[in-house]
């Protein structure tokens, strides 16, 4: 309509060069390049479609990567342009990105140089600051104590599977979609990135936040209860990212180290004063939490399989590196237990998706029976283990009933030899002792004694691959998450671009 389709290769040919070189001119006022910026995000946010605005094949044949990423290192841009570059780039890498090759993914994925890399952590740790400081206010103003808590019961009893009416603040919810979408790219596609991700952010004038603990803190405050469809998205995304980083050896490193650790009031466990741990510990926090917390009637499973790889890793990690973690694993354990209580019916047992499930749960179980004395701090951790599953005891031999009678479950029956053993030999164990005692009640403390006096004779199967995990692959398995998830970033770009464009141009 502009142009007309005859003179569009050459209009936009000279609009693209136009626009480079201002944004490039350091004399032009910052309010003329923010309405460039705006420009260039109402012509990426024309279709709901990334892939169907035809336009952006221009910026496939036209580079503007360089000029972007001197935008983002120039000291005489300001932070609120430069996260609107780093939008525009994060939205250029995804167009078409599987059908073809798209420039932009690759020489993201080639970029190396600190300078540029510490700018886009600088500018999304600030974004993720802002995110969390309103997130943090909006849950001050929910019911507090007992009240609240009986009300959030029984609201995630009631409420449908996601609330799609809750009104949200839209240039918020604009900035989280994509902050989160930009910090996965970065993380997923540059390996110099996914390694600064977990270090201090030291600038020429000050040692910034971790990037990291500021994602930590955005996932505890919004995991603990998913209401929404768009939470959702930002938890399934957030859970890829974080398998994308645990995945990494180098990053896994940078996790445990005991020079990193820290105190971060928002994120300590309840119990107890707040003591310096390593990052790794607050992670393992936040995934528990979600586990507990989120166990509802239309539970989603592909998040739950995402959370329990990234324990499963976690602890491949330390099996690997015999690192031996200081933590309260009880907590890891008891949620375990949750979630087999949870779907351990005929009904749940039905759906693939649980088999799956209670197999990745196994797995993590059988890491700990198997290479527990490897990674675990304390010798009492291990003997805790088995306390812990002759406890629970009958919830666990009713997994193993259900999982029994399911004729697809045949692999989940062998996972479970081993808890099955144990469960039957230290049983009989405590058995005896009661019949040789007059039938009094033991203490925690007696049964463990029981149990350490009673390890030799116990015989168990060593199973293969524990330690092996599916690494993650964008594509094909999650195309459809992330053309979802593109929709709802351009829906929430298009009403921001809108909210200013008038002000600005």
């Amino acid at each position: 309509i502009v142009c007309g389709i005859e003179n569009a290769d050459e209009f936009f040919k000279d609009l693209l060069t136009t626009i480079q070189a201002n944004l490039s001119d350091d004399k032009l006022d910052n309010n003329i390049k923010e309405g460039l910026l705006v420009l260039l995000n109402i012509i990426l946010t024309a279709t709901d479609n990334l892939n169907q605005n035809t336009i952006l094949e221009y910026f496939m044949l036209i580079d503007i990567f360089p000029t972007l990423i001197q935008f983002i290192i120039n000291p005489n841009n300001p932070s609120k342009l430069i996260s609107k570059v780093i939008y525009i780039l994060t939205i250029l890498i995804n167009y078409r990105k599987y059908e073809s090759r798209n420039p932009y993914m690759t020489k993201l994925g080639q970029l190396d140089i600190n300078e540029v890399l510490l700018q886009v952590a600088l500018s999304l740790t600030v974004q993720l600051q802002k995110i969390n400081q309103f997130y943090k206010e909006e849950i001050e103003v929910q019911p507090s104590g007992w009240f609240g808590k009986i009300t959030n019961y029984v609201q995630s009893i009631f409420t449908p599977v996601y609330d799609l009416d809750v009104e949200v603040d839209q240039t918020i919810e604009c900035t989280t979609a994509l902050t989160i979408l930009s910090l996965y790219e970065m993380i997923h596609l540059n390996k110099y990135f996914c390694k600064l991700s977990v270090s201090p952010l030291i600038t020429e004038t000050e040692i910034a936040p971790f990037l990291l603990q500021q994602f930590l803190i955005f996932g505890k405050q919004l995991f603990g209860d998913i209401k929404t469809k768009d939470i959702l998205s930002y938890a399934k995304l957030s859970f890829i990212t974080l398998l994308c980083l645990t995945e990494n050896s180098d990053c896994c490193a940078l996790l445990h180290d005991p020079e990193t650790a820290t105190i971060l009031p928002f994120l300590h466990q309840p119990k107890g004063k707040p003591t310096k741990r390593p990052y790794i510990s607050f992670l393992l926090d936040i995934i528990i939490l979600f586990l507990k917390t989120n166990l509802k009637k239309n539970i989603d499973f592909d998040l739950y399989s995402k959370a329990l790889g990234i324990i499963q890793r976690i602890l491949c990690y330390q099996k690997k590196t015999k690192f031996q973690l200081e933590y309260n694993w009880k907590i890891l354990w008891d949620a375990l237990f949750l979630i087999i209580n949870f779907i351990s019916t005929p009904k749940m047992f039905a759906l693939p998706e649980t088999i799956n499930l209670a197999i990745d749960i196994t797995t993590i179980f059988n890491l700990f029976i198997t290479y527990g004395d490897t990674f675990l701090a304390f010798s009492a951790d291990y003997d805790l283990l088995y306390y812990e599953m002759i406890r629970n005891a009958k919830e666990l031999e009713q997994f193993y009933f259900t999982a029994e009678n399911i004729s697809q479950s045949k692999a989940l029956v062998r996972q479970l030899d081993n808890i099955k053993t144990i469960i039957r030999h230290f049983s009989s164990k405590l058995d005896q002792w009661q019949e040789d005692n007059n039938n009094v009640a033991l203490s925690q403390e007696q049964v463990i004694l029981i149990i350490k006096d009673n390890y030799e004779s116990l015989k168990l199967n060593l199973l293969d691959g524990l330690d092996v995990f599916e690494l993650y692959l964008e594509n094909p398995k999650e195309i459809q998450f992330f053309r979802s998830y593109l929709r709802l970033v351009l829906y929430r770009y298009v009403v921001e671009v809108k909210q200013i464009e008038l002000s600005v141009l």
